[in-house]
């Protein structure tokens, strides 16, 4: 199973994160276009929000590796 700190390796999220902040995305509440900003990484998620208001308008979520833990390695052994 792979660590946490090593799957934020993997990933490098923070790259990710600059990159998608240089893109501006449309604000609901504003009604205009925002640049955004980085509002937490939490369970392999970026979080941005609108730089005005706060509201967060998009979230990019990472697909976890599994690490042989939970039901489809179970059945996996099961059939095997």
């Amino acid at each position: 199973m792979l660590r946490e700190s090593v799957f934020d390796e993997l990933i490098d999220w923070r790259r990710e994160a600059k990159e998608e902040m240089k893109t501006m995305r449309f604000c609901p509440n504003c009604c205009q276009l925002v640049a955004l900003k980085h509002r937490e990484h939490k369970h392999y998620q970026n979080v941005f929000a609108c730089s005005i208001c706060g509201e967060i308008i998009f979230k990019k979520g990472y697909v976890r590796m599994g690490g042989g833990l939970g039901y489809g390695y179970r059945n996996f052994q099961r059939y095997n």
